[in-house]
């Protein structure tokens, strides 16, 4: 490597995808810039992060493209990663505006908004013959009312894009079609009165079958492919707690062998629709078959677990933007002699207190879960605390405390609901 490095330019601080991002690129000796606003955001504490820019809250797409500006006189050649499926679309769409000063590693606008929408995606995943869930995708709420009686439940009530909605939750899930109609009604009031969509139209939510045995059973295919498409890693780990349920982030999971399937759908996926970068892609099990519920084209939750089996993928995402192919090459290559299996991932904080909330009304998700921990000791890769680093995982610790007291009645409530989709005999998902 050289001594002079292009600096990186990170928001979204108190993901745990950026977080293991900056701690790969700053321990590779790369300077990293990190802008966010408030003090309860964990990476903005890491020893890694170089220089820290304040930036005020921003609600909305206008709002986010001033902050950008604002970024770009500021900026001294700085790269841009998407952290977070707003920046990915902000940085496609403003790409032409900033690039005067900041370097940004994205795909096409088009590119971006299929991926994002889950509607685009959906036909997209139909055209390379990757199998995904039954899904509909109703025009209106009278549309929606008229499907309802014909369609199987549980049904998942979900958003076609993340893009600048206030409410954070992957959607509702429903039991009936008399539920439907009140569920799919509340939603649209919900989402379409919020003033971060000042300057779009926000599209009504899909209806998807929703799969019970998937609510923690999920299947990730992550990694990175150049902007060739001739360069590929590919990790995979499954999904072993997450945050919420029936739907929701994970909060832990294990490496697994990549199915070769797998492997190949998602890197004929990224070339369909001309995606490079880091990428993350959910499988669930239904009838027997692997289907893909979701693309993130961006830096993930559980990356760090992906750095720690040897695949730094933020490091190869640098190389790539920067035109250091032969370090990427070289990169690769030290990757594909390191790959590891046996680590797991966990944000150790969150965990008991998750777990500590739903024993309260299922005891036993603190035997399995300590079963799984005695299964991964000792090869634990936290979603927070590094040694090197441990400031962050404090910071951490503070803000999930404040989150946690906060959920407390959404946690009963949603083991109530979960407990009631079981017993109405909705479609299981495993597979081994």
């Amino acid at each position: 490597m050289t001594s002079k490095r292009r600096p990186v330019l990170m928001t979204d601080l108190a993901a745990a995808g950026t977080l293991a991002a900056v701690r790969s690129l700053g321990g590779a000796g790369i300077p990293v810039t990190v802008v966010d606003f408030g003090l309860l955001k964990a990476t903005r504490w890491s020893r890694f992060a170089t220089e820290y820019w304040a930036c005020p809250s921003v609600a909305g797409r206008v709002a986010s493209f001033e902050a950008l500006k604002r970024w770009a006189e500021r900026s001294n050649g700085h790269v841009l990663f998407a952290t977070s499926d707003e920046t990915a679309w902000l940085y496609a769409r403003y790409a032409d505006e900033i690039k005067k000063t900041i370097l940004v590693y994205t795909p096409s606008l088009e590119t971006v908004e299929t991926i994002l929408d889950k509607e685009r995606l959906w036909f997209a995943c139909l055209s390379v013959n990757i199998p995904t869930l039954p899904t509909w995708f109703p025009r209106d709420e009278s549309e929606a009312k008229a499907l309802a009686p014909d369609l199987p439940y549980p049904l998942l009530i979900k958003p076609r894009t993340h893009v600048f909605r206030d409410r954070r939750d992957k959607g509702s899930v429903v039991d009936s079609h008399q539920a439907l109609q009140g569920a799919y009604a509340g939603f649209l009031h919900r989402e379409r009165g919020k003033a971060s969509f000042e300057d779009s139209s926000q599209k009504p939510p899909l209806l998807q079958q929703f799969v019970v045995e998937a609510v923690e059973n999920v299947i990730s295919v992550s990694g990175f492919i150049d902007r060739s498409g001739t360069r590929s890693v590919i990790r995979a780990s499954r999904k072993i707690l997450q945050r919420s349920r029936p739907v929701g982030i994970g909060l832990a999971f294990e490496a697994i062998d990549v199915d070769p399937a797998l492997a190949e759908a998602a890197i004929a996926l990224c070339k369909r629709v001309g995606y490079f970068g880091v990428f993350e892609m959910e499988f669930v099990a239904f009838d027997g078959i692997w289907r893909l519920i979701d693309f993130n084209p961006r830096f993930f939750h559980q990356m760090g677990l992906d750095i720690q089996s040897g695949a730094p993928l933020p490091l190869f995402a640098y190389f790539d933007a920067c035109g250091e192919l032969a370090c990427l090459d070289q990169a690769i290559a030290t990757c594909a002699e390191m790959s590891r299996t046996e680590l797991g991932f966990s944000d150790t904080f969150t965990v008991p207190l998750t777990v500590a909330l739903r024993s309260l009304v299922d005891r036993a998700t603190p035997r399995d879960l300590a079963a799984w921990y005695w299964s991964k000791r000792g090869r634990l890769v936290d979603a927070t605390f590094d040694w090197r680093d441990p400031l962050p995982a404090l910071v951490h610790a503070m803000s999930e405390l404040r989150l946690g007291f906060a959920a407390l009645p959404r946690v009963a409530q949603e083991s109530k609901n979960l407990r009631r989709l079981i017993a109405f005999g909705a479609p299981l998902g495993r597979m081994a």
